[in-house]
């Protein structure tokens, strides 16, 4: 195959754009899907125990030649957290208080190198001992954060 017969796809803002051999463009009017969805597992989660932050980027093969930036704001009073996610790299940070959490608390910085059909991004932590409820954010893009999702989670007592 010659490399005139090549096509490549590359991002441009939230746009796919096709570069053919002779230098033309063309650029899709399908805006990439970068919308964050954020789940937290189990809910409840018993005082103390394991709980696991799923953070997932568009939709499958959504952001081709992209890879995104995702920043989780982690609930004040968990631990520290331990990234499962394959394919990502997190930084731990901590952070003052903002417009996702009210008190100082830490925030995993996750980037990964892989582009399109992005594995889930997974973050584990030990719950906060006290029941009541806790409330985590991500924020993500490829360019810029500007999707964001939040979720809160219960924490329930565990047996004497």
């Amino acid at each position: 195959m010659s490399l005139k017969a090549l096509a490549v796809q590359v991002v441009c803002g939230a746009f796919a754009v096709s570069c053919g051999a002779g230098g033309s463009t063309a650029a899709s009017s399908e805006p990439l899907d970068e919308s964050l969805h954020l789940s937290a597992s189990p809910e409840p989660v018993v005082a103390g125990a394991f709980l696991t932050y799923t953070v997932k980027v568009g939709g499958e093969d959504s952001l081709p030649g992209a890879s995104p930036r995702i920043l989780v704001h982690l609930p004040e009073g968990v631990s520290d957290f331990r990234n499962s996610g394959t394919g990502w790299v997190c930084q731990k940070a901590s952070s003052e208080a903002d417009v996702y959490q009210a008190a100082d608390h830490q925030h995993a910085d996750c980037m990964t190198a892989i582009v399109g059909g992005l594995p889930a991004l997974k973050l584990e932590v030990e719950a906060p001992l006290g029941p009541g409820s806790i409330r985590a954010c991500a924020e993500g893009g490829v360019k810029e954060l500007h999707e964001s999702a939040c979720i809160t989670t219960t924490i329930v007592q565990g047996p004497p």
